[in-house]
């Protein structure tokens, strides 16, 4: 109960307090002549019931001209707010539906739930996370089609992540507290400045993986809300 009025409060708080820079993201992708649409995937919730993925996609113009000097600036903001990924912020309104949680098994994709054993099922008992266990916001469901990407990825998927993720989620859901989620918040945030400072060394910027604002802010929340609670 406590973990989902944790969820409950800090979603409704990052919503209104990141509000203004997604449509900050909003206005820069309509005046750049990029395009963009929010729309929804499909992934297996809490009791294997299917839940829809808010997602809101912006897509490139690299025919355009970029010419001026405006135009040059415009897709230098563009770029910036996509680094700090202020376009995943439609996912927190699945954590305020309560299809979601802030953190905990990765939302799975409904062609892969024939590969769980029925003991490894447990996992649907609980939501899934925006954060898995392991800290990271998994990469695999920012597209929705993997298929495009060729067989062999989808049976490397298979083969090789699946089992390690089953695992790890597995260990998650039979011992989950909020204590352990706060130490998950934590733990995302030191491999994200550890990364970070690697990609300044390297002069890297094209991983989009620096500590990200959305983070910053819902790790706070979190922790000021866990310990006031």
């Amino acid at each position: 109960m406590l973990k989902k009025l944790t969820d409950l409060i800090v979603s409704l708080l990052g919503i209104v307090l990141l509000l203004p820079l997604f449509l900050t993201l909003c206005l820069i992708v309509k005046i750049s002549r990029n395009r963009a649409e929010f729309n929804s995937v499909k992934r297996v919730g809490k009791n294997e019931k299917l839940f829809k993925l808010y997602r809101f996609k912006v897509y490139r113009n690299l025919k355009k001209k970029t010419d001026s000097t405006f135009s040059r600036q415009l897709d230098s903001m563009l770029e910036m707010m996509l680094y700090f990924k202020f376009d995943k912020w439609p996912i927190l309104f699945n954590v305020l539906k309560g299809d979601m949680s802030l953190v905990g098994p990765k939302p799975e994709k409904p062609e892969y739930l024939k590969y769980y054993q029925p003991e490894q099922k447990l996992i649907f008992s609980v939501r899934p996370g925006i954060w898995r266990p392991d800290g990271y916001i998994n990469e695999w469901d920012d597209d929705d089609s993997s298929e495009k990407r060729g067989g062999s990825l989808r049976n490397d998927y298979v083969k090789y992540i699946l089992p390690a993720k089953i695992k790890e989620e597995l260990e998650y859901v039979q011992n989950r507290q909020l204590g352990k989620d706060m130490k998950v918040f934590f733990h995302s945030m030191k491999m994200k400045f550890h990364r970070a400072i690697y990609q300044l060394v390297r002069g890297d910027t094209s991983g989009h993986n620096f500590i990200l604002p959305m983070d910053i802010i819902l790790l706070s929340l979190s922790y000021l809300i866990a310990f006031e609670l």
